[in-house]
């Protein structure tokens, strides 16, 4: 289960797969304490939980064009997008699921 948590935490598909298949081999449902079944979906939710927002999201030119859009200023700062993402009538992210 360690190693499927690792690859998970490296974003490591190829892991993940792997560790996932690893783990179907078990019979027992528990290995020193941890379930082998754990749904890896589940992981990548409590991960996202843990990690909150991607350093590498808010330095892209993704998140500068999302930014500039919904502010319509040239330099915003995180106080001036408060308004426009979270308080304003098209909410970021409003009705959707976490895509990590």
């Amino acid at each position: 289960v360690s190693l499927l948590e690792a690859a998970l935490w490296d974003q490591d598909e190829e892991a993940v797969k792997k560790a996932e298949t690893a783990l179907r081999g078990y019979k027992s449902s528990w290995i020193w304490g941890k379930n082998p079944r754990i749904d890896t979906s589940e992981l990548r939710r409590e991960q996202s939980l843990q990690a909150g927002v991607s350093v590498a999201y808010l330095t892209s030119d993704e998140f500068l064009d999302t930014a500039l859009q919904a502010t319509g200023m040239k330099d915003p700062t995180f106080h001036d997008l408060k308004q426009a993402f979270f308080m304003g009538e098209r909410k970021v992210g409003a009705g959707k699921i976490c895509p990590r």
